[in-house]
This record gives C-alpha cells, sequence and structure tokens, in this order.
C-alpha cells in the first residue's frame, strides 16, 4: 500500500468516528496544557522541548491530540502531531484508534493503531491492538546517514486483566515484526509473553513479572535470540512513620552460538521518618552481570566474563514547603577499584494554573534511569 494511500485512509477512519458522533449536552472541548523545557546534559548540549496537548470530551467520545517540537530532534527525542479518538461500543468496551506523525532530520515516520478494549475496574478486562509503522527517508535527506534504511513495522497483541479483591493478574501476547527495505538482513520476527500478579492484604503489597521473549533473524541466524525477565516488588507499611520497599529483578539473554548474558539487581528502601511533610528514604543497591561463551566443537570449553559487582547506597530527603516540593539525593556508587559520588536536587512548585520544575542532577539519580543534567520545565494548564 502506498504510504500517501495508507496516510488518507488513516484520516478518513478517524473523521469517520468524530462524525457519526451524536454529540450531547454534555459534550465539550477540553483547552489543554502546554509544556516547556529546555535542558542542558554534558556530551549531547543544550535540548529543547515544546509540547500542546488539547482533546475534545462526550460521553461516549473521547478525541485527544498532541504537538511535540523537540530541538534537536533524535531517535528518541521526536518531533511529532498524534490525534487519538475512542468512541463507547457500549458499557465498559470501546474501540478507536491513532495515528501520529514523526520527523528528525534524517526521515519520517509514519504510525497508526487501531484497538478494541474494555476498560472495566473490576474483574475481566482487556484489550486487542494492532499498530503499523513505517520509516521514510525523503530524497532530499537520504545523503543525512547512509546507514539508515526504510523499514515497515508491525505489532499484533492482547492483553487480559483480571481483578479480585485485593488481587489482580495479568497476561499479554505480543507480536512483532520489522522488515528493512535495503539492509534485509537485519529483518526480524518477535514473540513475547508477558504474565503477572499482584496482591495487596493488610500493610503489605506484592508484585511479580514474567516476561519471555523469541526473536528471529531470517537473514543472520546468528543473531537469533531467546531471553526471558523476572521482576518482583515487595512494600511493607510497618507503621504510618516508617515504610519498607525491595524490587529485584533477573535478566537472561542468549543468542548467536551460545553467547548468554544474566544480570541480576535488588534495590531496599527504608523510609523513616515519613510524613506528608517530610520523608528521609535509606537506600542500598547491588547489580551483577555475567556472560559467558559456549563453543560449540567443544561443550566443555566455557568462556566466562564477570563484570564487576556494583553497589549503590544513597539518602534521599523530600520536604513540603508553601508553594514547593523539593527532592535531594547524596548517594555512592561501588564497582571494582572505582567510587562514584553524586548529588540531584529536583524543586517543584506551582500557583494557579502554573507548574514548574527545576533540576539539577549532572550525575543523574541513585536510581540508574535517573534522569542527568540540567533542567527547567514550565507548564500552564488552559
Amino acid at each position: 500500500m502506498k504510504r500517501g494511500t495508507l496516510l488518507i485512509k488513516g484520516l478518513l477512519f478517524v473523521g469517520g468516528l468524530i462524525l457519526i458522533n451524536p454529540g450531547g449536552a454534555q459534550a465539550a472541548w477540553q483547552p489543554g496544557n502546554f509544556t516547556w523545557k529546555i535542558k542542558y546534559q554534558e556530551e549531547e548540549g543544550f535540548y529543547t522541548r515544546g509540547a500542546y496537548s488539547f482533546g475534545y470530551r462526550a460521553p461516549d467520545l473521547r478525541w485527544n491530540w498532541r504537538l511535540v517540537y523537540s530541538e534537536p530532534s533524535t531517535d528518541d527525542r521526536l518531533s511529532y502531531l498524534q490525534a487519538e479518538v475512542r468512541r463507547r461500543a457500549q458499557g465498559n468496551w470501546w474501540y478507536g484508534a491513532w495515528g501520529r506523525f514523526s520527523t528528525q532530520p534524517a526521515c519520517n515516520y509514519l504510525a497508526t493503531r487501531l484497538f478494541f478494549e474494555n476498560t472495566g475496574r473490576r474483574g475481566l478486562s482487556g484489550r486487542l491492538w494492532g499498530e503499523r509503522e513505517e520509516r521514510m527517508i525523503p530524497a532530499a535527506r537520504a545523503h543525512a546517514s547512509s546507514r539508515l534504511d526504510e523499514y515497515s513495522y508491525h505489532e499484533t497483541g492482547a492483553r487480559i486483566r483480571l481483578r479480585r479483591a485485593g488481587f489482580s493478574w495479568l497476561g499479554e501476547l505480543k507480536g512483532r515484526q520489522k522488515e528493512y527495505l535495503r539492509l534485509t538482513k537485519n529483518s526480524w520476527r518477535k514473540l513475547q509473553l508477558e504474565t503477572g500478579g499482584e496482591h495487596r492484604s493488610g500493610g503489605h503489597f506484592f508484585s511479580l513479572r514474567y516476561r519471555e521473549s523469541i526473536g528471529v533473524y531470517p537473514g543472520d541466524a546468528w543473531k537469533n535470540e531467546w531471553g526471558n525477565y523476572w521482576n518482583f516488588r515487595w512494600e511493607w507499611k510497618i507503621n504510618n512513620r516508617t515504610h519498607l520497599v525491595t524490587r529485584g529483578s533477573r535478566l537472561f539473554q542468549e543468542w548467536g552460538e551460545g553467547k548468554q548474558r544474566e544480570e541480576w539487581e535488588i534495590t531496599g528502601v527504608l523510609e523513616y521518618p515519613r510524613s506528608p511533610e517530610m520523608t528521609a528514604g535509606w537506600m542500598l543497591a547491588y547489580r551483577k552481570a555475567v556472560r559467558r561463551d559456549y563453543w560449540e566443537y567443544d561443550p566443555d570449553d566455557e568462556e566466562e566474563e564477570r563484570e564487576e559487582p556494583g553497589f549503590r547506597a544513597g539518602l534521599r530527603w523530600q520536604r513540603v514547603f508553601p508553594g514547593c516540593r523539593v527532592r535531594i539525593e547524596f548517594f555512592r556508587l561501588w564497582k571494582a577499584e572505582h567510587v562514584r559520588e553524586g548529588v540531584l536536587l529536583v524543586f517543584r512548585g506551582g500557583e494557579g494554573k502554573w507548574r514548574w520544575q527545576l533540576g539539577i542532577a549532572p550525575w543523574g539519580g541513585f536510581n540508574s534511569s535517573a534522569e542527568k543534567g540540567y533542567w527547567v520545565e514550565a507548564r500552564y494548564y488552559f
């Protein structure tokens, strides 16, 4: 199907859903909010992001728009326009679609998704969806990178969730496929299964997730992969001033001819004293990774490479002041002979329709996923 035809059909589908809406006395436009952020990070320089969201809401219809501008644009910081519409079929059953056009200096992306879902908060709920995305390289930008190639991405999935008093179970099956136009040996097909449950009882909360995936590269069997991932979380409200949170994970990957990698991580946070005005969190974490190579001609010949274990310790202090909330983290990382220390400061506040945030985190935070750099963000609600 031609790209222009795909885009036109997507717009007609969305427009049709809107035109058949009967409206109603409770229907209203929601002007949404505007967000502006400027950030500086070493080795990346300055980055600016502006985003505006608005929508239309009726008893049986939701229509949302979002426009994001990023400068500079990259693969993980795209500029895009997205529109989503969903319509109630009956009760908690909804159907709908979204479309998104994204761009960056080297290429453009066009994505669409159709879905049918039940949004009930009790008993059974779930979702079925299908998605398609295409990367397009305009002729005028083909010289920007010879390593880029146009591709077509497809995804289909089904998710089901069961909720009972204090318990929730999730099951999901998802298939994905990416086909490259020129670099065909990079094309792949992947299948992923995920399941898990959550339980809350008294002052305890338990969560366990398991995910398994397999990937096949028809043009390069050495890239075929298989892996699984475990994740657990336990929260214990000891009393009103003491709260314990522990979480752990294990990742296993196998690819090629006997190549394997394992990663373990466990984290514990004791919040004491804890109150709505002020909380102190005492944090510890441990991480370990191992890589192994098994040779086909001699199964007993094993080459193992162990990364030095990493330890992290830190203190998180949060305090609420009039019109402002402050979070400070002091942390230290030990790995082999290297020791790294850091500080994170985040200030959040607001007045009327304004919200703002100031971040100072040149070393990131205690968690490896914490944002790194210096940034200012402001948001206005219309």
